[in-house]
């Protein structure tokens, strides 16, 4: 029994909610391969004594009435908006596929060793410190730049298919997405930095 038009449509949108697009399951899967790569290596450096990773644990998380919201917010917004700089420009190269993977792997990376430090100086204390100040602005942070990573890739494949085939390719809806996701991440970062002020240093009191 052939389906009609409506329900070709339906059809389609239950097999792309029950198989979710590859574009972002794997920068998401790079993100956790990251997160994981991250936490061992965070061990390795806590063996050997981590005092680089501890100073940087403490930068990251002190909290005191010298640091103003506003230089809170640039620290985290920073590394973010670089990793976006460079995905935005990934979108308008034609083999920019294999940094577009890296990236959230970058990401995961850094997350990880931070929660793994945590944990390994604080224990059960440090899943406070996690929840209220890295676990929600880590995860935002991330869902926007796979995204991000996703529409680049698309724009960069058809950058591809124009110089085999000819034509044009339209940049107006990747530049509005990108855009849009900025302005997420903005928000993102004031309201992590607002969390950091309030609560960095509270539940670890050893770091």
């Amino acid at each position: 029994m052939l389906l009609s038009g409506k329900g070709r449509g339906i059809v389609a949108s239950l097999h792309g909610f029950v198989v979710p697009d590859r574009r972002i399951v794997v920068p998401a899967l790079l993100f956790l391969a990251g997160a994981a790569g991250g936490a061992l290596s965070a061990v390795r450096l806590a063996a050997g004594g981590g005092s680089v990773l501890q100073s940087a644990v403490r930068i990251y998380l002190q909290t005191d009435a010298q640091t103003a919201l506003q230089t809170r917010f640039l620290q985290l917004l920073l590394p973010d908006l670089t990793l976006m700089g460079i995905v935005f420009f990934c979108g308008f190269c034609a083999v920019a596929a294999p940094i577009l993977l890296f990236l959230p792997f970058f990401k995961g990376l850094g997350f990880g060793m931070i929660v793994s430090f945590l944990f390994q100086q604080s224990g059960f204390f440090a899943v406070k410190q996690i929840a209220f100040t890295l676990f929600p602005g880590a995860l935002w942070s991330a869902i926007l730049l796979i995204l991000a990573c996703r529409d680049a890739g698309l724009l960069s494949s058809g950058f591809r298919e124009a110089s085999r085939r000819g034509g044009c390719v339209s940049t107006d809806r990747f530049c509005a997405m990108m855009l849009l996701y900025l302005l997420l991440l903005c928000a993102g970062c004031a309201l992590q930095a607002w969390s950091i002020f309030a609560f960095g240093g509270r539940f670890l009191p050893q770091l």
